[in-house]
């Protein structure tokens, strides 16, 4: 107690003396309270005071014990501010959790442990004050959660690891909003993953993963950009990817802080060859790519050749094109810079008027030629006609030039189909549609097929009188015998689609049980 409170306090009993002065018996009463019972009651409040005291301390000291104690059994809580979302760890997989279930938590655990049960609610506010400062895009995985989502990576997406880390890098960086002048070239195969992952972390964080990546050029500069490549990828891998969008969230924020970014990771990288592909854009200049272009698919003549055919805009763009497969790049110039530089370094052979390259050839463009005229005599609209693969039509090519050696992928035959016949339907670059080959009739294949199948099988050399004991064969069964005659003789093959698309089209009153065929069909 300071001076002034006590004048404050002895001004108090002055003025009481004052007052009673004259009234004997107060006066008595006044004595006698300060003198007998103040003193006792002061030294009361005092050992309850100090007795609380002590209590709350012990109640504080528990308080810290079963805190400290509760975040050493259950640490593995986080909290997103922006969502006000609530995370778990079980140290294999977050997962997304309900405010009430971690407060019927903490309540239940009190309880259990029973000493500070009379701070319940304060202990309660405590720990989730504590779970709320524990960001979810802070945590760090065990070792057997990162190893999952790399697992989910590599290799169906990524060929190696080092790119699968790179890629969770990337996501970590535009996460946590990093280094977001960068633009990372992805694959267009994984533009509906990154779609919805991105929805997921936009809901569990508020964030996005995707700021950076870009699937097609539109002027970057080529000191920004990197370049990421994939694999094919399985129907099943977004249904797969999506079902650890968390895991895959907090690994990749995780590595971004650990790495501190995506291209800092690339300098502890221990893969040049990786290094370079991702960095090849960085590392080259428009024009330096051009020029590689011209050296590597263009073959300039000297003034005494004898001058061949010129050569289309339409076709060197296409060899451009074919460039960039090669290089696996995207479209990184636009067509009328493109066209423009390339008039600059091939300086004299443009001609305007025939929008034509002269004195000038490519090794590339004979094979091309060679397909579009191929393509050109033997391939006719049918409307009727559907799943002709692109495999096939290798395969009738490769006949068509005497079994030569056939300088071009299938790829490339996709390429040249959308390039130079846009209007033909393609679909998953693997099936042509409404496109007849005249040098294959399949149907007119699989109906003789189907007959030489009946009469072997009914006829008296077959060895299988027992055959008509059976009242099905499966339609799998007789496309095993259209396989095997068809090599025998070797004859193209339809795929096993195409074959039962045939019989249930053309065989539908013998089919019975969806996939069988009555017996009925060799009587017949």
């Amino acid at each position: 107690m300071d001076n002034l409170e006590q004048q404050e306090s002895l001004v108090i009993i002055q003025n009481l003396y004052e007052k009673y002065k004259d009234d004997t018996y107060m006066a008595q009463r006044l004595s006698q309270y300060i003198k007998g019972q103040l003193p006792t009651v002061m030294e009361s409040f005092h050992n309850n005071h100090k007795q609380r005291a002590l209590r709350n301390q012990e109640l504080m000291t528990k308080q810290e014990i079963f805190i400290e104690d509760f975040f050493n059994r259950f640490k593995n809580y986080y909290y997103c501010a922006t969502t006000e979302k609530f995370f778990y760890y079980d140290q294999k997989n977050y997962i997304l959790i309900n405010e009430d279930d971690i407060l019927h938590h903490i309540l239940r655990t009190i309880t259990e442990v029973g000493t500070i049960s009379a701070w319940k609610q304060r202990t309660k506010i405590s720990i989730m004050k504590r779970i709320k400062e524990n960001n979810i895009l802070k945590t760090i995985p065990n070792s057997d959660t990162i190893q999952r989502v790399i697992d989910l990576f590599y290799p169906t997406v990524f060929q190696t690891k080092n790119e699968a880390k790179y890629f969770l890098t990337i996501l970590g960086d535009n996460i946590q909003k990093k280094h977001t002048n960068l633009i990372h070239f992805v694959d267009p195969k994984l533009k509906s993953f990154i779609r919805e992952l991105n929805n997921y972390i936009h809901i569990y964080v508020s964030g996005q993963c995707s700021q950076t990546i870009k699937y097609k050029y539109h002027e970057h500069e080529y000191s920004s950009c990197r370049i990421l490549l994939c694999n094919e990828i399985g129907s099943n891998f977004l249904k797969q990817g999506l079902e650890h969008s968390l895991n895959i969230l907090c690994v990749a924020s995780h590595y971004s802080t650990r790495y501190t970014s995506s291209d800092d990771y690339l300098d502890k990288m221990n893969n040049d060859t990786l290094k370079h592909q991702i960095l090849f854009l960085k590392n080259t200049s428009p024009d330096e790519l051009i020029l590689k272009f011209i050296n590597e698919y263009i073959q300039i003549g000297v003034s005494d050749d004898p001058p061949g055919e010129p050569i289309p805009w339409k076709n060197v763009l296409y060899l451009w094109r074919h460039f960039l497969n090669n290089l696996k790049l995207p479209s990184v110039i636009f067509q009328q810079n493109l066209k423009q530089k390339v008039i600059e370094h091939m300086e004299g052979k443009y001609d305007e008027v025939s929008d034509s390259f002269k004195n000038i050839s490519s090794k590339w463009l004979p094979n091309i030629q060679k397909f579009i005229t191929f393509w050109n005599e033997n391939m006719e609209y049918d409307e009727f006609e559907t799943e002709l693969e692109i495999e096939e039509v290798m395969v009738i090519y490769k006949k068509w030039l005497n079994n030569q050696s056939v300088n071009i992928t299938e790829k490339q035959v996709f390429d040249i189909l959308q390039y130079y016949f846009p209007e033909v339907e393609t679909e998953n670059e693997k099936f042509i549609n409404k496109i007849r080959c005249k040098l294959w009739d399949k149907t007119l294949d699989i109906q003789i097929c189907l007959e030489n199948i009946r009469e072997l099988m009914t006829s008296n050399h077959s060895g299988s009188p027992e055959i008509y004991l059976k009242t099905s064969i499966s339609i799998y069964e007789i496309y095993q015998k259209y396989c095997k005659i068809q090599f025998a003789s070797q004859n193209m093959i339809v795929s096993k689609n195409c074959f039962e698309k045939y019989v249930y089209e053309n065989l539908s009153q013998y089919i019975v049980n969806n996939n069988m065929i009555s017996m009925e069909w060799l009587q017949n």
